[in-house]
């Protein structure tokens, strides 16, 4: 046991971290189903006692969000089926004349704007299914429609206090106004968009072309032919509708985030209960298992029991503590370690719990300074944040959109891998922590 865990001893943290890095190298590799590789380490943790069985099930798994996201996997199966999304992608590709750079650049901005003011991970599931038929349909890599994408839902999203579930929680934890956030974090993520933007320009921007025979045959292609029968095509763009604005109400209905959603995929499976039926019928357990891995739940389920052994075992808050020691006691200097060692973090264990398990240790620090008279913290907060959402871009499995585009992308076998996504992710996100610390340095402090 140390003085930042919770519980376990010193053989236990460090088992605790080593299973996490050898299935975090599994994911990334997709050498195996990473289903299989989470719920795996995640046993392992459970049974070494790295994590108490009770904790697991009660705090880390994060019921509500993994309802959630599955709910969120059916929604995207469902409305699928109903060939909206293909419609909705040949549709886009006529009206910008097949251009590609045009279509990219255009949905991302959109993309960006709706995570700031409606959700991250809602624009993820809208607009990822729609990017992955439009790649399909023009016969290009997903890959560059990929990136912007979900850099462009985790940088827009962490522009507001609406728009991620870290700047919710930690915007009430710092007591920040919505106007605040915007004012302060806007321009910030304006300018690092405007960075992934160039990037992706300058490195995909000749392989975006369209060949003379995909244009005529694409051109070919009526939207209309795509779309499954009407009573799919109603009945699931009523049900998607309708997900839309319970999400975008819920906090004046007060309804929680997980039942809407999981209402949604109700309401998705009984519009498909003929071919549910079919399949109890003639027993298709592979396929049924199939359905299982492609919902995603055993994968964040395993995730998130294994980030709670992190957080068990002290790693979040021996990295906290170490860097209060080496910026002896300077505010402006700790808000500079704190946003490159949140970034770090988040990028390996997602954002989301990384910040959870830094507040109370920002908490602490701000009380200490001003007991120590080193001046106002509020830095502090602002670098958890910013960090949180560079960070969180960095990998697919910072950041609860990218986790979702991630299984999006692997349920419609598009080709889109981790490995494609961290070798633009994570060289341009150094970019980014760099621009990101002079702003802190220049404007917060």
């Amino acid at each position: 046991m140390n003085d930042y865990s919770q519980g376990p001893v010193g053989w236990q943290a460090i088992a605790a971290v080593l299973i996490y890095g050898a299935a975090y190298i599994g994911i990334i590799t997709e050498r195996w189903n990473r289903s299989y590789i989470a719920l795996g380490g995640a046993i392992l943790m459970l049974i070494i006692g790295a994590v108490p069985f009770h904790l697991a099930m009660a705090s880390f798994a994060r019921w509500d969000t993994l309802i959630w996201m599955t709910s969120l996997f059916i929604i995207a199966i469902g409305f699928q089926r109903t060939g909206m999304m293909s419609y909705l992608a040949a549709a886009l590709i006529r009206k910008n004349r097949i251009k590609p750079l045009t279509i990219l650049f255009g949905v991302s901005m959109l993309t960006a704007i709706g995570s700031a003011f409606v959700d991250s991970v809602v624009m993820i599931l809208i607009i990822v299914p729609i990017m992955l038929n439009t790649a399909k349909l023009l016969k290009l890599s997903p890959v560059p429609f990929m990136l912007s994408i979900v850099l462009s839902a985790n940088l827009g999203g962490a522009s507001t206090a609406i728009g991620s579930v870290t700047n919710r929680f930690v915007g009430e934890a710092a007591g920040f106004t919505f106007w605040q956030m915007l004012r302060t974090l806007g321009p910030l993520m304006a300018l690092l968009l405007v960075i992934v933007y160039a990037a992706l320009w300058m490195i995909y921007g000749r392989s975006l072309v369209v060949p003379e025979a995909n244009r005529r045959e694409v051109l070919a292609i009526q939207p209309a032919e795509l779309l499954g029968d009407r009573l799919q095509v109603i009945g699931g763009s009523l049900i998607l509708l309708l997900f839309l604005i319970a999400e975008m109400l819920q906090g004046v209905l007060g309804w929680r985030g997980a039942y809407i959603a999981l209402a949604g995929a109700a309401a998705f499976i009984l519009l498909n209960y003929s071919w549910i039926l079919t399949t109890v019928r003639t027993r298709d357990y592979r396929l049924a298992l199939q359905g299982i891995l492609e919902s995603q739940f055993l994968y964040f389920f395993g995730l998130f029991v294994m980030t709670g052994g992190l957080v068990y075992a002290g790693v979040t808050g021996l990295l906290a503590v170490k860097s209060m020691e080496l910026s002896q006691g300077s505010i402006p200097f700790l808000s500079i370690i704190l946003v490159g060692i949140t970034g770090v973090g988040s990028a390996m264990i997602d954002h989301v719990p990384f910040a959870v398990a830094m507040v109370p240790t920002i908490h602490d620090i701000a009380e200490l300074a001003k007991i120590s008279e080193m001046g106002p913290a509020t830095s502090l907060w602002w670098s958890l944040m910013i960090g949180g959402a560079v960070g969180g871009g960095a990998t697919l499995l910072g950041s609860t959109a990218g986790m979702l585009a991630g299984g999006l992308a692997m349920q419609g076998q598009s080709g889109f891998s981790q490995r494609d996504y961290l070798k633009f992710a994570l060289p341009v996100s150094v970019v980014l922590f760099i621009v990101a610390a002079c702003y802190i340095r220049i404007v917060i402090t």
